[in-house]
């Protein structure tokens, strides 16, 4: 492959956007530093994550890199948007479910409705940790490690937001493996949510795995009254969290494709 020549997809689910490659035929090698490059917003194509299709011998990996060029944790809105690429490349059919690996092991996703370049799309969850008491909010890891902070309504719409987010995601305690960062408001019907995201180092529109540790932190907390769907309403828009017959989680959500294309003259 010219490495000066790359083909892209652009995806976002529920805000939540990223550079979608195609690696099925293993052709395609960039550098930590590329991808960040990739990622940036104004000189690049600009991204939250870079999600790379791999074959990994008749069973697709999702490779997943933060904006920071990373290799990072599972991500819970990438993870919808792969499942979206890979019916855009005809690899599976509406209602179809798609196992494939991620970083913390095989998942199931499905395709539950198709419109032009729109797709709903649900995520079973592989990774749900126990919540972990802090004296400022609550850890739970859902494939990636969330703090979540419960506000008021005042607070949750402070533009300080990413400020006092940041210096809590480089404490003594977090600076070295990093947190994602989330302030909480109970709406009544629905949870509101607000995420700094490690590895982006801001915060995003979105976050499938922080929508997950609320909802699971949340149907703990009111000992079941929430029953077993949790509505999430993040900047970019709406997601679900369920939990199916064998008590599995699921995440629910839009995504988009948005548009393809070719960055000539990369790495140059």
């Amino acid at each position: 492959m010219n490495s000066k020549v790359l083909p892209f997809w652009k995806f976002h689910g529920t805000g939540n956007d990223f550079v979608v490659l195609d690696n099925r035929m293993s052709n395609i090698e960039l550098s930590n530093a590329q991808i960040e490059e990739l990622c940036r917003f104004h000189t690049g194509i600009g991204a939250d994550g870079c999600i790379v299709l791999e074959d990994d011998g008749g069973l697709y990996r999702m490779r997943y890199h933060n904006s920071d060029g990373k290799v990072s944790s599972f991500c819970g809105n990438g993870s919808r948007c792969f499942l979206a690429f890979t019916r855009l490349l005809g690899l599976v059919g509406v209602g179809e479910d798609l196992m494939y690996m991620a970083s913390d092991g095989i998942h199931t996703s499905r395709l539950v409705h198709e419109e032009e370049n729109r797709w709903l799309v649900e995520t079973r969850m592989q990774t749900i940790g126990k919540a972990q008491l802090l004296s400022e909010g609550i850890l739970i890891q859902t494939g990636s490690p969330h703090v979540l902070i419960e506000v008021g309504e005042l607070d949750f719409a402070s533009p300080d937001f990413e400020r006092q987010a940041a210096q809590l995601r480089y404490s003594a305690e977090f600076r070295a493996q990093g947190v994602n960062v989330n302030w909480v408001l109970n709406a009544g019907e629905e949870i509101r949510l607000r995420t700094y995201e490690r590895g982006v180092e801001r915060e995003t529109l979105s976050c499938g795995t922080a929508a997950v540790a609320a909802a699971v932190w949340w149907k703990e907390h009111k000992s079941g009254s929430v029953g077993n769907r949790v509505s999430i309403q993040t900047r970019g828009g709406t997601l679900t969290v369920f939990w199916d017959k064998e008590n599995q989680v699921w995440l629910r959500g839009t995504v988009h494709f948005t548009f393809q294309g070719v960055w000539q003259g990369f790495g140059m």
